[in-house]
């Protein structure tokens, strides 16, 4: 395989398979026979990059930017672990009366993530009408919960520890505690492994139901457009 071959295939692999299944052979051979410049190479990254963004399910694209906010949450909690009154509000996991497990997962349940879901809902229904707005949401939870199951895991293995700070205490350093995750608690209860496991599938009928919302408000958008 000669180094323009090599570059033309690394250029189709931008695009989704299923549009390289339906038009790759063409696209390759015909920038193969002609000489290949800079803006034809852009022009082939651009649209792959395009096709990749269109086929993306947005349920796919919210999920993993609430992922990515819950691990530098922990990353944050494991590195530099806040002070109590700081710390007690800005926790990834924290501890809760009013739910089942007693914890809970503080991104899950924001004002912001709620909107979130319901956008979700609204742009699935108005991108595709036979998928299910609330399935959608409960994807985007799934994925942004995967950061604490896998710290659930690592706490069961032993690989995490845990520590306790209440209000009269001062957090340890990341030099002092290694990788320990810090827990904010007013009566210094220890979190079991198995409720943080758990605790983002409680949040699962949640999202379902502020998809479905946001699904019924796309459903709205969508008759009113057709009306306009």
């Amino acid at each position: 395989m000669t180094i323009k071959e090599r570059f033309v295939s690394a250029l189709l692999r931008i695009s989704p398979l299923p549009w390289r299944n339906e038009y790759g052979a063409e696209l390759s051979h015909l920038l193969l026979t002609q000489p290949l410049s800079v803006g034809a190479s852009a022009n082939v990254v651009w649209n792959g990059a395009r096709q990749r963004g269109q086929s993306l399910e947005l349920s796919t694209v919210i999920g993993t930017i609430s992922k990515v906010a819950v691990l530098i949450g922990f990353v944050q909690n494991i590195l530099a672990p806040l002070p109590y009154t700081s710390g007690v509000a800005q926790s990834v996991l924290q501890p809760s009366m009013m739910t089942l497990p007693t914890l809970v997962v503080a991104p899950l349940k924001s004002n912001l993530y709620v909107l979130a879901l319901i956008a979700c809902g609204c742009g699935t229904y108005l991108r595709n009408q036979t998928s299910s707005p609330g399935v959608a949401a409960m994807k985007v939870t799934l994925i942004a919960s995967l950061p604490v199951m896998v710290a659930a895991m690592l706490m069961i293995a032993g690989i995490l520890a845990t520590t306790v700070v209440g209000p009269a205490d001062a957090p340890t350093p990341f030099e002092e505690h290694g990788f320990t995750f810090t827990f904010y608690s007013t009566d210094h209860s220890v979190p079991s492994p198995w409720s943080v496991l758990v605790s983002p599938l409680f949040r699962l009928p949640w999202s379902f139901l502020w998809g479905t919302v946001g699904g019924r408000f796309g459903r709205h958008l969508a008759r009113r457009m057709r009306l306009a």
